[in-house]
């Protein structure tokens, strides 16, 4: 099994190479996700790309370890919500509305 992490492996592109080669050679690929709800945005949208490394009739559900322990920026910084069943955001970009005032507070100057 191989786990891409979209923030540290180059992006969701950069996820998507790994998770072909990954397919190419029958690995399964599960998507490590640890952080900010962007951060989270970005790796439904990447878990709704890879492909199946081992053929099925159906494509087994996606599974993605979800940190639950109490963490401000996954749980307002954007209007994503986690739960345990989640749907990739539909927007434009990543599909979410990030909370300018949360990020301004939080940010260095």
């Amino acid at each position: 099994m191989v786990q891409p992490d979209v923030a540290a492996c180059g992006g969701i592109s950069e996820a998507l190479n790994i998770a072909a080669m990954a397919t190419a050679y029958g690995v399964e690929c599960y998507p490590h996700q640890w952080g900010s709800s962007i951060y989270l945005a970005a790796t439904l949208h990447l878990m709704s790309a890879i492909p199946t490394a081992v053929p099925r009739l159906a494509k087994v559900p996606a599974l993605l370890e979800l940190d639950r322990a109490p963490n401000i920026f996954r749980e307002q910084l954007t209007d994503l919500a986690p739960a345990p069943t989640m749907a990739v955001p539909n927007g434009p970009g990543l599909g979410i509305n990030v909370d300018l005032d949360m990020l301004n507070h939080y940010s260095l100057r």
